[in-house]
């Protein structure tokens, strides 16, 4: 058995199974409907990785799915550090919404990139392999700047 594999399967379950415990609490909070969020999208991302590494080289579908995991990931976690540094200012929907741009508009340029390509391009002298467009790399970007944000955002509160 790949390590990888069980690894993200372990992950996957662990995400699982707390954001069925956070979604089952009676206590509605907007921390909590943010780290319901996190985790949904969290385990989105593992399982997908999960998933890529035991179908083998070639599969595209479950890391483009990864990616959309990542970038909603990371902007929950951004959103989560703002909400819980400043509760007041970052609480409705709006906040989430917001927050969830960049995923929305990494699933619009997938399902439509057959037209403009910004999603995904071949990459020279590869075997028909596509990967990040100019789009998804600023995306990858954004998300390592989320994560950076969040945490010095945590570490100040």
């Amino acid at each position: 058995m790949d390590s990888a594999w069980l690894l993200a399967s372990i992950s996957t379950l662990a995400c699982v199974g707390l954001a069925v415990a956070v979604g089952l609490r009676r206590e509605r909070s907007v921390i909590a409907s943010t780290a319901l969020g996190l985790l949904v999208a969290t385990a989105l991302w593992n399982g997908s990785l999960g998933f890529a590494c035991w179908q083998g080289a070639g599969t595209v579908i479950p890391i483009r799915l990864a990616a959309l995991g990542a970038f909603s990931a990371t902007a929950f976690w951004l959103l989560l550090a703002l909400r819980h540094h400043w509760p007041r200012r970052f609480r409705g929907g709006s906040a989430t919404s917001l927050a969830l741009v960049p995923a929305w508009l990494y699933l619009a340029a997938a399902l439509t990139d057959e037209s403009h390509g910004l999603a995904f391009r071949a990459i020279p002298g590869a075997a028909d392999v596509d990967w990040a467009g100019p789009l998804t790399r600023v995306l990858f970007a954004w998300a390592f700047a989320c994560v950076a944000a969040g945490v010095e955002i945590r570490e100040n509160s």
